[in-house]
């Protein structure tokens, strides 16, 4: 296991082996480049390590050379719109994620080019940083250091929306962001200016919040590489006991959040474990602090919170009621704040008793009325248990049904496109041909059309009436078998 940090303050990145002790520190050979947050690629083949240059306007790939310990470096400056630099990094397989400035960006590697979700723009706010909850949506902190300001937000990219929750505290300055596993609920530490109002919060309404579309655009990418080869120094192993404090830290609720004070701590991150733990770091305490939170109470999350449906359609859903802290009990759901031409049906079942540490679901469907207004809406869904009432969001886009779904020309199930009505058409003359044919034989004398006509003449009677009704006869076979096949 290697790990992998930044140097703000001597422009330095640094790979440490703990059953080593080595500890390899590489210079970036500039000055001033305020390397801040760093992020490691899923292990593959290759190490790949990104982190963002927060004063230079850049990020930087090291690729890592397990035997000997030199790194290729490639640095690339970030497009203009990404607002003049970035703090927060998340590298995925063959894509990394970036909360720039004024703009959420994704790298690519097969394409080589950057993808730009800009941001709403709210004063001197800037993205902060960034994680993704297990639908693989993006969720972002965006704030400023201003300790009477109230452009402080939490928001999730959904497709090409972004649905955006403000802060109620003035001056929160939100930091770290961090997804819950068992709820999908978001925490965020607040690094306020205001003096011991340091605080860590989670999102506990995931219902409304405000929607605002955004226009990605794309920028090339690119960077000449260099090798860097590490300064390698010993370190010196210490062990020392941390008995850890306790204490109690009271609750409050801030609008949708849930807010706990720390104190004067200067929380910088946020992370939350499998067990629902939270971990937050505070270096204006020189600490390390876990919460547990012991209210019982129920979360609640969808299995989609962001559809896109034609006029006239619908689509299956289910919302889920998560055991938190010890609860137990019976929620019953509904769908408030819908938009026109939109309806929600069943919930079954309804209510669902929401086991000791566990979760129940109720399916429902969302039905769009062939008149509804295209565009895009929220729709809530309110779970309450009788004391305690949360709710959850859904974004839906409705296309008009005439230019979202395109007539279909063409049978998609064969491998010759052939036009709809063509075997149809072949099956009903054929029959009638075979009909007239029937008759024409009967009525007609084939023998007196023979001698006028020397070629018809070498056939029989018998001949003309196996040709007249077996040809249109296969016409009609194989238009049917058409039709069934395809």
């Amino acid at each position: 296991m290697t790990i992998w940090g930044t140097e703000f303050g001597s422009d330095k990145v640094f790979a440490f082996s703990p059953r080593s002790g080595s500890f390899e520190e590489y210079s970036l050979q500039r000055g001033n480049t305020g390397v801040g947050y760093i992020s490691v690629e899923p292990p593959g083949g290759v190490t790949r390590v990104w982190f963002t240059e927060t004063t230079r306007n850049s990020n930087g790939e090291f690729i890592y050379d397990t035997k000997t310990g030199n790194v290729t470096f490639y640095e690339d400056t970030f497009p203009t719109a990404v607002g003049g630099g970035a703090y927060g990094v998340y590298a995925g397989t063959d894509s990394v994620w970036f909360a720039g400035f004024s703009a959420l960006v994704r790298w690519d590697r097969a394409s080589q080019q950057y993808t730009l979700y800009p941001l709403p723009s709210h004063g001197s706010a800037v993205g902060r940083f960034l994680t993704f909850d297990s639908h693989g949506e993006l969720w972002y902190t965006q704030g400023v250091a201003n300790q009477s300001s109230a452009d402080n937000f939490v928001g999730v990219l959904r497709g090409n929306i972004v649905q955006e929750w403000r802060i109620p505290v003035p001056g929160s300055n939100p930091r770290g962001i961090s997804i819950n596993p068992l709820t999908q609920q978001p925490w965020v530490v607040e690094q306020s200016t205001l003096g011991g109002n340091e605080s860590v919060a989670y999102l506990n309404d995931l219902g409304n919040g405000t929607l605002y579309p955004t226009t990605p655009l794309t920028s090339p990418s690119g960077g000449p590489p260099r090798v860097l080869s590490p300064t390698i120094t010993q370190a010196t192993e210490a062990v020392q006991a941390v008995a850890p404090t306790t204490s109690f830290l009271p609750s409050s609720e801030e609008g949708p959040f849930v807010q706990y004070v720390l104190g004067s701590a200067l929380p910088g991150n946020v992370v939350v474990d499998s067990s629902g733990s939270v971990w937050i770091s505070e270096p204006g305490a020189n600490k390390i602090a876990r919460l547990s939170v012991s209210n019982p109470d129920y979360a609640l999350s969808l299995s989609s919170s962001h559809i896109s449906l034609a006029q006239g359609a619908s689509v299956p859903l289910a919302v889920t009621g998560t055991s938190v802290s010890g609860y137990t009990g019976s929620v019953t759901f509904k769908p408030t704040n819908l938009p026109a031409g939109v309806a929600l049906s069943g919930f079954d079942p309804n209510p669902v008793n929401v086991p000791l540490g566990g979760n129940a679901s109720s399916n429902f469907e969302i039905n769009i009325s062939p008149t509804a207004p295209p565009g895009t809406h929220l729709v809530v869904v309110q779970g309450s248990d009788g004391t305690n009432a949360h709710t959850v969001s859904i974004v839906i886009t409705i296309a008009n049904s005439t230019n979202a779904i395109p007539s279909q020309q063409f049978e998609t199930r064969c491998s010759v496109a052939v036009p709809t009505y063509l075997p149809g058409s072949v099956l009903l003359s054929s029959l009638i041909v075979d009909v007239l044919i029937g008759g024409f034989y009967i009525g007609l004398p084939i023998g007196n059309l023979g001698r006028k006509v020397r070629f018809l003449h070498i056939l029989s009677r018998r001949s003309w009436l196996v040709i007249f009704l077996l040809a249109p006869s296969a016409l009609f076979l194989g238009s049917a078998l058409f039709l069934f096949l395809c």
